[in-house]
């Protein structure tokens, strides 16, 4: 079979091109949808037919051989019976394909789970039409891009529609020892992780699926034996970190700990001596522990990072993650915050990373001229684009982005504070959760005229919602050119792009708080809210700038 046309909209593929030895058990709603399915996938011999509203569907699933394949259909109320299946199959290696009409529908769940093996988005010919499909399968395969793919892409690691095209992109993938335990972000719970938790711990086996409310627990308890594995016990330490949770390891086996990353170990040893009963300490170690998680413990990144060879050496180092490209967007027209803007992208500890500097109208382009290289760290590079004062705000970005060459797109206003991390926490965040678009939000703000720092009331972090903070937003260049750029307006830039990604059926993301100050100091600002609204909203109030509430030093 040809590989680049095999998978094309217009050719698809069969069953038993996929997995040609492989006998195929068929599951589906109803028994009706279920044999209508056999028919469509020109099967023959089934190797059995079953319904998902059949009490005794489990047993039969867990019955089947390596060597059966597994074909499920999803629609309706038959979905989350269809994922239990797939669940059932964690520790099957035979084939699997699971059918929806929606390919979104597809890349949307996050609860998907896989041992071993990989699962890809292609094209399965059902009664002789493309439809696509997430597969998992013993031989290689190509996978067809179609509408829609951007978010696969995005969870995949892939740098584009078209470079998921060239190279299918693993959507499950568990590596076996001696390396460090991996995470598959699909098959975790979105985080929604609370200020100050309404529930006790909870109480897990170093085996057990982590609930949806995860993020209503003061933390986890794994307990677990000495017949326990330690790789079990590092995977569910791992997992409850990367959702920002501490997790307590009772009566654990001797070893997990060397499973995980370095930065992991050392952020779990810190939330194990801290005072979690206090919010602001166990939102600190939360997101230190987010954040060792999923830069250390995600396999596309590590992957990724595996391919790059030393130049010294010649060699690849197994753990050493290749993070995508960030170009910052800071598009400004006041000199007088640029000297304070160059340090906030100074201090970024992301890599590579480019600043992308758009003075808007003549003023900024004059304070361009003492301009200090040196502000910035050699390994950044620095573009400048100059834009006629008459343009707009939305004109600005565009001028920006056309200049900009990094695969993510980062934009921050000229007066507001980050921290070293801000950067590359969002980045992290696009890429474990998949999202078109991420940000954080209005939590700390400062008062120039009046010196001080509030802390509004703390939202609910690491989950989908649009009130995110313009000076934030970050997403995929590809994502922004398909949502039709930013939007040619002087005010509301930030929310037709949030609007944008809702028109698609999308959602945003939005991260912890921390290593991000709004600046409020009364001069030209394009959202036209004033003191007292924030004052009303505080939750505490601190004198001067709270950089070490705030986390602006790391």
């Amino acid at each position: 079979m040809d590989r680049d046309t095999a998978y094309d909209a217009r050719t698809g593929c069969t069953l038993a091109e996929l997995a040609p030895e492989a006998r195929w058990a068929v599951l589906a709603p109803g028994r009706d949808e279920a044999r209508q399915l056999v028919d469509d996938a020109g099967l023959s011999d089934p190797l059995a037919v079953g319904a998902l509203d059949d009490p005794g569907w489990h047993a039969w699933v867990r019955s089947l051989t390596n060597e059966d394949g597994v074909l499920i259909a999803t629609a309706g109320a038959g979905w989350l019976a269809a994922l239990e299946a797939l669940r059932l199959l964690q520790a099957r290696t035979g084939p699997f394909a699971l059918v929806s009409p929606s390919l979104t529908a597809l890349t949307s769940t996050r609860r998907l789970e896989g041992r071993a093996t990989e699962a890809r988005v292609v094209r399965l010919l059902l009664a002789g039409e493309p439809t696509p499909a997430l597969v998992r399968a013993r031989r290689a395969f190509g996978a067809a891009a179609t509408r829609g793919d951007q978010r696969r892409a995005r969870l995949a690691g892939a740098a584009s529609p078209a470079a998921a095209r060239r190279a299918a992109a693993p959507v499950a993938q568990v590596h076996e020892a001696p390396q460090r335990v991996v995470l598959d972000p699909a098959a975790l719970p979105v985080p929604d992780w609370r200020w100050q938790p309404s529930r006790g711990p909870l109480t897990v086996s170093p085996s057990q699926s982590l609930p949806t409310d995860i993020g209503r627990h003061h933390h986890v308890r794994v307990e677990a034996g000495p017949e326990d594995a330690p790789r079990a016990v590092a995977a569910q330490v791992a997992a409850n970190a990367a959702l920002g949770l501490m997790a307590e390891v009772v009566d654990g086996p001797e070893g997990w700990k060397g499973l995980l990353s370095p930065d992991l170990v050392a952020a779990w040893d810190a939330a194990a001596a801290a005072d979690l009963d206090e919010p602001t300490t166990r939102e600190r170690c939360g997101v230190r522990l987010c954040r060792a998680a999923r830069s250390g413990h995600d396999p596309r990144v590590l992957a990724a990072g595996a391919e790059h060879a030393d130049e010294a050496t010649g060699t690849a180092s197994r753990h050493a993650p290749r993070q995508p490209s960030v170009s910052v967007l800071l598009p400004t027209g006041r000199p007088a915050f640029l000297a304070h803007a160059l340090a906030q992208v100074a201090r970024q500890r992301h890599r590579p990373l480019e600043l992308v500097l758009a003075a808007h109208g003549e003023e900024a382009a004059r304070g361009l001229a003492p301009l200090e290289r040196s502000a910035l760290p050699d390994d950044v590079t620095l573009t400048v684009v100059q834009v006629p004062g008459d343009r707009n705000l939305g004109q600005v970005l565009r001028a920006a982005t056309e200049a900009a060459s990094g695969e993510v797109l980062s934009k921050i206003d000229d007066d507001d504070w980050y921290g070293p991390e801000h950067v590359g926490d969002l980045v992290a965040a696009l890429r474990w959760m998949g999202a078109p678009l991420v940000g954080k939000p209005f939590d700390f703000v400062y008062l120039g005229r009046q010196d001080l720092t509030l802390r509004r009331r703390p939202r609910i972090a690491e989950v989908y919602g649009t009130r995110v903070a313009g000076g934030t937003l970050t997403l995929h260049r590809t994502d922004l050119a398909e949502l039709g750029g930013w939007a040619p307006v002087s005010r509301a830039v930030d929310r037709r792009l949030i609007e944008a990604v809702q028109r698609e059926g999308e959602r945003c993301y939005r991260v912890h708080s921390l290593q991000y100050v709004h600046n409020r100091h009364g001069y030209q600002h394009t959202w036209p809210v004033g003191s007292d609204y924030q004052l009303a909203r505080a939750r505490w109030q601190r004198p001067g700038l709270a950089r070490e509430e705030a986390e602006l030093d790391g």
